[in-house]
């Protein structure tokens, strides 16, 4: 892995800390076949060890989620897993204890370009240290707030509403969510 890549993993490892991952996958919900993600268990389809579908994942004994590390990262920037699988992780923030080390304000539609960065001009304003990422799709954008510490979700909430209210008011797509 170059060096490039290794610092990438390792900051995406260290600002998700904690987080609960999910992979992206086809999930069957009741009658209908959609795109979505669900948590991420290495046990997954493992004969003799997940006795999915007669067990839910949530009840299953032998559930290991995985945790982030330089391989996992990996597989998520490259798209594929080891075994060349489509590989997308996702991840939750808000840890068991209700707190999180970051917040994400989620742009979407025609103007998510000029809203994430009427937003990010509102962080850096404000001597927030924030980052965009474009969205997997290309027709939309993340802005990510980091904590040094964890801090409760629901005030990191706040944070990112705050900051959405300094950006004159709305952004002109008014489209932003906060994760």
């Amino acid at each position: 892995m170059s060096r490039r890549r290794r610092t990438r993993s390792r900051f995406f490892a260290l600002y998700s800390a904690g987080a609960m991952m999910f992979i992206h996958d086809d999930l069957k919900i009741g009658n209908q076949a959609k795109s979505g993600y669900a948590p991420a268990c290495a046990n997954e389809w493992v004969r003799g060890v997940c006795e999915k579908p007669r067990i839910k994942c949530s009840e299953c004994p032998n559930h290991r989620f995985f945790q982030v590390t330089d391989e996992v990262v990996r597989w998520h920037l490259m798209g594929q897993d080891a075994q060349g699988r489509d590989f997308v992780l996702g991840i939750y923030p808000m840890l068991l204890d209700e707190t999180c080390f970051f917040v994400a304000a989620d742009f979407d539609g025609d103007t998510w370009q000029l809203d994430a960065q009427v937003f990010l001009a509102t962080c850096q304003r404000l001597q927030v240290p924030s980052l965009l990422e474009r969205s997997r799709s290309g027709n939309g954008g993340h802005v990510w707030i980091f904590f040094r510490d964890a801090i409760p979700a629901a005030l990191a909430r706040k944070l990112g509403v705050a900051h959405f209210n300094r950006s004159n008011g709305k952004p002109p797509g008014n489209r932003l969510q906060i994760l």
